[in-house]
């Protein structure tokens, strides 16, 4: 039963509140209420005194952190009767319901936090899981055990099976499927089943599809949906950047010299000197991230100097698509940085590339300049290359015009040209023209809208923070992603990385992302930060 207001008072913020007297069958409360908000006017509806302590606290909670004011002064400065009432209902408020100040960092998520706590723990772990698989399945490990000791150890099984069941049953399986990059890889992945069919050898396209959907489709699921935090996603980026050095380390251990100066591996899918440069380019930008974070300048010089050389070894493949990649990555990085980022980044990177040309054999420096025969100087191993990459991309576009909707079936393109030239069993040496040539123009527009709705991921949370000097390193993820993107994007313009796992891993990154950054919150800020804001600005 209701019994009308008691007092009423206005305080320094303009702010009016009613006190109300609330009886039950077993008490009578003091209530404080605030007229001008619309959600806590339902008060009036409700009879438990439970649920309006409830109410009540979270709107001392509004006034105490998001406006920064404490709710005490309200009572204190009030000039009526009621502040006394009122003072005494918060102090009981208070006691019961303590206020917890907000985390001041994005480090939370709705979604961990209103999950029960059995599901809550099985995600985190199947978290790990995944976070274990994409390790293994980026460092090389796996193949370097079955290389070293010659017997398959299974890992990517042994991670990956307890990383899906943890995924379903979480009921985590469809968060990936809020944003439009998992529409359109599934549609992508789908669609190459589809097609099979049509497949010009239809085992051959059975093949390829198997190896992708066992390793390669779940990775964009699981990373989508199984991250929530931020500080998950940063734990996902030092993974990246450890398989990175992991990566490096292999490459120094096992590195060989081939008869043009050019490095390549033993071993593993990997082991062609182009093929490992693009992997390489992909973890770079990780490397780099961890590089902009870290607090200590001696961490940040080693980290750099890693960084050099996996920049080296990048170069040391001779790869020219590589080089091109790495020059579009420099110019992306320079133009999305801020002003100050790029005086440095200016003098740092030209002092690596002098370096790392310098460490470089000669016969690798004329490899990677041969993009002309009217040179003097070039390569014709590199320009004889260069011919037959060209006549595979013509007849690649030529056989996905021939073969629009269902194309020659995935992983085709070689027969289809060793049967039309023989002896000429080569892949397109292009991953955008095998996905056309292979899977048609439906499976080719998914492809790219995937790739692009990745991007445009990253670039619209960099905008939504980028003024915000307290969401630094939040920006400088979102570009070390890009640039990630730039660069293997790029280099797989001249290799075929169509059915590898590093797009779905880039896929998903994109997703976990978006969540880990949803719930952003800044910290509250400071004089110094607020200036930095308005000049930025």
């Amino acid at each position: 039963m209701f019994h009308g207001n008691s007092a009423q008072f206005s305080g320094s913020m303009d702010l009016t509140l009613s006190v109300v007297v609330i009886q039950t069958s077993s008490s009578t409360r003091l209530i404080a209420i605030p007229k001008f908000t619309s959600q806590l006017r339902q008060l009036w509806n409700l009879w438990h005194p439970y649920r309006f302590y409830a109410t009540l606290h979270r709107f001392i909670w509004f006034l105490r952190v998001r406006n920064s004011y404490n709710i005490h002064h309200l009572a204190t400065d009030g000039k009526t009767a009621g502040s006394c009432y009122i003072l005494s209902v918060l102090s009981i408020m208070e006691a019961k319901y303590p206020i917890r100040e907000p985390r001041s960092s994005f480090a939370h998520s709705r979604e961990s936090q209103s999950k029960p706590k059995s599901k809550e723990t099985v995600r985190k772990v199947a978290f790990y899981f995944t976070a274990a698989l994409v390790f293994i399945r980026s460092s090389q490990i796996h193949e370097l055990i079955t290389y070293r000791f010659n017997f398959n150890s299974y890992l990517l099984f042994v991670l990956g099976v307890p990383a899906i069941l943890g995924l379903f049953i979480s009921k985590n399986a469809a968060r990936p499927f809020r944003f439009p990059q998992a529409y359109l890889w599934l549609g992508f992945s789908l669609w190459i089943v589809l097609i099979v069919p049509f497949s010009i050898w239809k085992a051959g396209s059975l093949q390829i599809i198997e190896d992708y959907w066992r390793t390669d489709v779940i990775l964009f699921l699981l990373l989508g949906g199984l991250t929530t935090t931020w500080k998950e996603f940063e734990r996902l980026l030092l993974v990246l950047a450890l398989s990175c050095v992991v990566n490096l380390v292999i490459i120094k251990v096992y590195g060989q010299l081939d008869w043009q100066d050019r490095m390549s591996l033993p071993f593993g899918a990997l082991a062609n000197s182009n093929d490992y440069a693009a992997h390489l380019l992909m973890l770079l930008p990780s490397l780099l991230w961890v590089a902009l974070v870290a607090k200590s300048p001696k961490i940040r010089i080693a980290i750099l100097g890693i960084f050099g050389y996996g920049l080296f070894a990048v170069l040391s493949s001779a790869s020219r698509g590589a080089l091109i990649a790495v020059s579009v990555g420099i110019i992306y990085f320079l133009f999305s940085a801020s002003k100050k980022q790029r005086l440095w980044a200016s003098g740092l990177i030209a002092l690596m590339l002098f370096a790392v040309f310098s460490l470089v054999s000669q016969q690798v420096m004329q490899r990677m300049l041969s993009f002309s025969k009217d040179s003097s100087s070039a390569s014709e191993e590199a320009l004889e290359s260069s011919k037959i990459r060209g006549q595979l991309l013509e007849d690649a576009v030529q056989a996905a015009l021939r073969n629009p909707v269902f194309g020659l079936g995935p992983g085709n393109f070689s027969t289809f040209e060793g049967k039309t030239k023989p002896g000429m069993y080569e892949p397109a040496h292009n991953s955008y023209a095998t996905v056309a040539s292979e899977c048609g123009f439906p499976g080719f527009f998914l492809f790219i809208g995937g790739v692009g709705a990745s991007f445009l991921t990253f670039q619209r949370i960099k905008r939504k923070v980028q003024c915000d000097v307290r969401a630094k390193d939040l920006v400088q993820a979102a570009v070390c992603m890009q640039l990630m993107m730039v660069m293997f994007c790029v280099a797989v313009g001249f290799l075929n990385f169509a059915f590898s796992s590093h797009f779905p891993t880039m896929v998903g990154m994109s997703i976990a992302m978006a969540y880990a950054t949803e719930d952003w919150q800044p910290a509250p800020p400071t004089a110094r930060a607020e200036q930095e804001t308005q000049e930025r600005r």
